[in-house]
């Protein structure tokens, strides 16, 4: 049941507003009975409104999640492509290291055997470990986490 509030400011004003407007005072038993329901405090089961606003905002939490998950996952590609050119230019350096280390001592062919396997290897690490950033992201559900802090609550 529903109880009475210690102070009712707004059937004050009700009150007030009645003895000004003349449409309003000709309301009488309803206009009372409007003043009294508003006079008490509502009775709000809680759990059930919690429960059928996050039905209702199911879906459009989880696209917000989703966005949300795709937008951090292209920041963390961005940031992790920004040392590739460096890495590049290393690699490219290296190999040619490699090519003149073994030619001052070997045949040319087995210089450019050797810095053709380098460069193969090096390619290979540098590739998979760029290849593994969005696989490593990409997982079936985002981190519930990520979403709205109540949803997870």
């Amino acid at each position: 049941m529903m109880e009475p509030r210690t102070e009712s400011p707004i059937s004050d004003l009700l009150d007030a507003h009645r003895g000004e407007c003349v449409e309003c005072d000709g309301l009488g038993a309803v206009g009372d009975e409007v003043i009294r329901r508003l006079a008490v405090a509502p009775d709000v089961d809680v759990a059930r409104l919690r429960a059928a606003v996050r039905s209702t905002l199911a879906s459009e939490l989880a696209l917000r999640r989703d966005r949300l998950w795709w937008r951090r996952c292209t920041a963390v590609l961005a940031v992790a492509a920004i040392p590739l050119p460096f890495v590049l230019a290393w690699a490219a350096y290296a190999v040619q290291w490699i090519h003149h280390a073994v030619a001052a001592y070997l045949p040319v062919a087995a210089a450019t055997l050797a810095s053709a396997s380098y460069l193969a290897a090096l390619l290979l690490i540098i590739g998979a470990t760029y290849a593994a950033i969005p696989v490593l992201l990409a997982r079936r559900e985002p981190p519930r986490a990520w979403g709205v802090a109540w949803e997870t609550r």
